[in-house]
Formats: structure tokens, C-alpha cells, sequence
């Protein structure tokens, strides 16, 4: 299993400009796999994202990853796949290719 940290190093344009509470998982080298969840009351921008049929799903999975991630439709935003939570949204990155063929923002 890789090494994990809290510190940033991949872009996520689909966040909307008020998210709060960004809380963040990805490997230690960075541009791999991630998982990320956010506070919000706004909706993804549609030149960001498009909702597809889940193929993918996220690499790891912390305390505060929600319960079920095996939904069957995901927002797709470039090469994150995203769902809608209780207070935010929560995404995951890689998705597959298929749902980022799908995506507005590639």
C-alpha cells in the first residue's frame, strides 16, 4: 500500500469556489490516485462535469469517506469521478476512461 498524505499536488477545477472544509488523501509521489471530499451547498458546474454510469471507484478510503461509493451514476469532472454527499461532494481520481470521455473538461 503507498504512503498517504494530506499535502496537495493535482488540480481538481470542478471544486466549486465555495467549498470549505477540503479534506484530502493522495499518494505520497503525487499525481496518482486521491481521494477528496468537500463542504458545499453548490452544485458542480456543467462545463466541468456531466453525469455518466459509475465505472470506476476510489483507491482508498478514510474515516471520512462516505459508506457507499458504489452508487450508479457519477459525475464525471475531467479525470475525477464525483458524488454527491450529505454536505459536499466527494470525488476520486483516477476514473475510467469512460466516464472521462464523458466529462465537459478533459
Amino acid at each position: 500500500m503507498p504512503i498517504l498524505t494530506e499535502e496537495w499536488d493535482q488540480p481538481a477545477d470542478w471544486l466549486p469556489a465555495d467549498a470549505t472544509q477540503i479534506t484530502i488523501r493522495e499518494e505520497a509521489a503525487g499525481g496518482g490516485p486521491a481521494i477528496l471530499a468537500v463542504t458545499t451547498n453548490s452544485d458542480l458546474d456543467p462545463m466541468q462535469c456531466a453525469e455518466t454510469d459509475r465505472q470506476s471507484a476510489p483507491t482508498y478510503a478514510e474515516d471520512w469517506s462516505p459508506d457507499d461509493v458504489y452508487v450508479d451514476r457519477v459525475f464525471a469532472c475531467a479525470n475525477w469521478a464525483v458524488i454527491k454527499i450529505a454536505d459536499g461532494w466527494y470525488g476520486w481520481t483516477p476514473n475510467d476512461p469512460d466516464e472521462m470521455a464523458v466529462s465537459p473538461a478533459q
